[in-house]
């Protein structure tokens, strides 16, 4: 039997690159809404992340190795990151306050072979790399939370964000099973390549998953309970 761990987070907000060092994966991915607005987000693999609050950038920075969430504000809408240290299972959501055009712009500045962007609306993969680009419209007053997703192209993995679970390359044909401490089956789909599952309705507690003839223990806490 395996554990799914979940990191604590903290908050931060990025508006232009860091210096690094040593050969770890980085990407800048640059925003543009409606044509009118422009920000720009930076992910690492490396944790460089310090404690404490960065006036020059206006953010709070995470401790060293924990995931973070960085906000990205466009007009009057935002944009919210939960990063990973090691960007496998980083998270991009969307608020939307008026129907928006968006387009999400990969610049890479240490690619990492075998990493996508997967959207979890349409079930497409991108390569993240430079020049991808990625365009969608979000309608006025929604949010999408975990839209986009980094996920490893060619490799099984499951990981554990809050109330939801992401499976990403099962390879099996065999159904998705969740299940309580009490022995009752709170989820029994149809497996797919990358797939999503919404816990929010669950109450807070340890549930097992069985996936591609493993079985996983996790803890679940739905964020509005």
């Amino acid at each position: 039997m395996k554990k799914i761990i979940l990191s604590a987070l903290a908050v931060i907000m990025s508006m232009s690159m860091f210096a690094l060092e040593g050969e770890t994966a980085a990407y800048q991915i640059d925003i543009y809404a409606n044509g009118a607005y422009f920000d720009n987000i930076f992910l690492s693999e490396a944790p460089f992340y310090t404690d404490g609050f960065d006036n020059m950038y206006d953010a709070y920075k995470a401790p060293m190795g924990k995931d973070t969430i960085i906000y990205s504000y466009l007009g009057t809408d935002k944009l919210a990151v939960v990063a990973r240290p090691n960007l496998i299972g980083t998270l991009i959501s969307v608020q939307a306050n008026e129907t928006t055009n968006y387009k999400l712009a990969v610049v890479e500045e240490l690619a990492k072979e075998g990493l996508g962007i997967y959207d979890h609306q349409t079930n497409l993969v991108y390569d993240l790399k430079n020049g991808t680009e990625i365009e969608f419209t979000q309608a006025a007053k929604t949010e999408a939370v975990g839209r986009f997703e980094i996920v490893k192209t060619d490799e099984f993995s499951v990981c554990a964000m809050y109330d939801y679970i992401v499976i990403n390359n099962n390879p099996s044909s065999e159904n998705v099973v969740i299940m309580n401490m009490n022995g009752e089956k709170v989820v029994d789909i149809a497996p797919a390549k990358f797939q999503t599952i919404d816990l929010s309705a669950q109450p807070s507690g340890h549930y097992m998953l069985t996936v591609n003839g493993e079985t996983y223990e996790f803890f679940n806490k739905p964020v509005s309970k």
